[in-house]
């Protein structure tokens, strides 16, 4: 009988373990297909608004070489194609052209408008693509791109980059983790790479890091789902890491692990 109930028990833990991996499985397959979704659709709004301002950008440029340009045409193209900001610098920095009244000084410790075209003005570069930065004269956030012109000028579009901000954040990591707070079981979900954790689920602060673990550090290139159970503040958990390798249209890679403990 004793026998009997060491082997029943230890089938029962077989049994349990096998329910918590595909447990733990199911869920970081579905967190990282849901990650991957969001990321690839935020990059592709991003990469819309480049196109649209860019298309933006080279009417300017037609009316700026035709010599029709001025600061009344620029207010009016502003807010029929609803850009908050335009400006027109010539190859010295100096602004020519603006939708908006220049009259202000850029704040301490932020660029001049003009520096942040630099690459254009030294013919570096016909098209920069700033993307989401500060604004300079004000408070919030900006997302940009510039055109080459005439006698190296530059063509600089702005929009006001709060909303694209928001979408962010209602669609990323972090988002999707507070939807899967309520379970009781989870002592911590997080997004790690080697150099620390990206976003959290749980009261943590500190994980072992990728780079020094002989657990971690492999699943970075043999992309295996790995289960082991660890001490955590006192805890046995039953810990589940993921690798989540992201490819995103511009052809970068980010290579992070999804870890789960229960």
């Amino acid at each position: 009988m004793f026998s009997s109930a060491l082997i029943e028990l230890r089938q029962s833990k077989i049994e349990l373990l096998d329910l918590m991996e595909e447990q733990a499985h199911d869920l970081l397959e579905t967190v990282i297909t849901s990650s991957s979704n969001a990321l690839l659709t935020y990059e592709h709004l991003e990469l819309f608004l480049e196109e649209r301002l860019l298309n933006n950008a080279g009417c300017l440029k037609y009316l700026l070489e035709k010599g029709e340009m001025n600061n009344k045409l620029l207010e009016r193209f502003a807010a029929e194609n609803k850009i908050y900001r335009i400006n027109i610098f010539s190859s010295s920095g100096e602004k020519k052209y603006w939708s908006h009244n220049p009259n202000h000084e850029t704040s301490a410790g932020k660029m001049s408008p003009a520096l942040t075209v630099k690459p254009i003005f030294s013919g570096e570069k016909d098209t920069l693509f700033i993307g989401i930065k500060q604004a300079n004269y004000e408070e919030g956030t900006r997302f940009a791109i510039a055109l080459a012109a005439k006698d190296r000028s530059a063509i600089v579009l702005n929009l006001n980059a709060e909303e694209l901000l928001n979408f962010r954040r209602q669609i990323g990591f972090g988002s999707l983790l507070k939807n899967i707070a309520h379970s009781r079981s989870i002592v911590y979900l997080a997004l790690q790479d080697t150099l620390g954790i990206i976003a959290a689920l749980g009261n943590i602060s500190e994980l072992e890091k990728i780079k020094d673990s002989q657990f971690l550090a492999p699943s970075l290139t043999d992309s295996t789902f790995k289960t082991r159970i660890l001490n955590f503040e006192t805890l046995n958990v039953y810990e589940a890491i993921y690798p989540f390798f992201l490819r995103m249209m511009s052809s970068a890679y980010s290579d992070l692990a999804c870890r789960w403990s229960h």
